[in-house]
């Protein structure tokens, strides 16, 4: 996930993301790339903690200076997380869920074309697990991004399209694509 977010860099081959070798931007172009095509969501949130809920969610989209914040969408993504009513805390006046939640809706903030997330619902109840995962499957269709997630929970993996399983560091046989109905190939 580090390469495909541009985060490592390939020690040989290329990784394309919407026609573009990432590989061969300068560091200044790819933080651009990045920034405006890629949504992160990390295991341990990555949260500013200088930073409130709302500010968190926005941060993406203040970086991008030729972007402007759309704050009924910012609104709307913390009222389907459920955390709107938070959007004044700050990250240590939160539980990991609500933490949690908040690093969705930051990596969701910039409407990405892909979305990476790792163990994005490791710290929800069941209730919230299956309420963000809606929401990913929602956004994914809404604004045609790919998600790209890391799980170790068995029923998350069984709602996506398709499921690769890694073992000792190497892709098992077996790339299960699932069948859907009206599904696309993307979420």
């Amino acid at each position: 996930m580090n390469l495909i977010g541009g985060l490592d860099i390939p020690t040989e081959g290329n990784i394309f993301i919407k026609g573009k070798d990432i590989s061969s931007l300068t560091r200044k172009e790819l933080t651009i790339f990045r920034r405006r095509n890629i949504g992160f969501v990390f295991q341990n949130y990555s949260l500013m903690p200088v930073l409130n809920v709302y500010d968190n969610t926005a941060l993406p989209i203040t970086f991008d200076r030729g972007n402007h914040i759309s704050r009924g969408y910012i609104e709307e993504l913390l009222r389907e997380l459920g955390i709107w009513d938070k959007r004044k805390k700050y990250p240590n006046e939160l539980s990991g869920g609500q933490q949690q939640r908040t690093a969705i809706a930051r990596a969701l903030a910039n409407r990405p074309a892909i979305l990476l997330a790792d163990e994005p619902t490791g710290n929800l109840d069941s209730k919230t697990t299956v309420e963000v995962i809606g929401l990913l499957k929602a956004s994914c269709r809404k604004y045609s991004q790919t998600i790209l997630m890391v799980t170790h929970n068995e029923a998350i993996a069984q709602i996506c399209d398709r499921i690769i399983h890694i073992e000792d560091g190497m892709i098992s046989p077996g790339i299960r694509k699932l069948s859907h109905k009206g599904g696309d190939d993307r979420c």
